[in-house]
């Protein structure tokens, strides 16, 4: 299911900080901006937006469409089967 190689230390980020907002808290998802997510790894938005668009197709991140008060959004989670091994491989 994920791609050979090794995940950056941004995505790695970006992963840490979705497992962090939903796994600690006991929540399924949580609402991110590209903002959110480009202050979570700590770079441009145009970047953390193409980290997450990797991310989400190699399947270790999952994004699902959302109506927010602002109009659209998307709420993110960490497959429950993703563990530190394999995002290290």
């Amino acid at each position: 299911m994920f791609e050979a190689g090794e995940i950056t230390g941004a995505e790695r980020s970006i992963l840490d900080g979705v497992a962090d907002e939903t796994y600690s808290w006991n929540r399924p998802c949580v609402l991110l901006s590209a903002r959110d997510l480009a202050e979570i790894a700590g770079v441009s938005r145009r970047h953390a937006v193409r980290l997450r668009d990797k991310l989400v197709e190699r399947g270790m991140l999952i994004q699902t469409p959302c109506k927010t008060q602002y109009g659209q959004g998307y709420v993110y989670s960490v497959p429950m089967h993703l563990d530190a091994e394999d995002a290290h491989e």
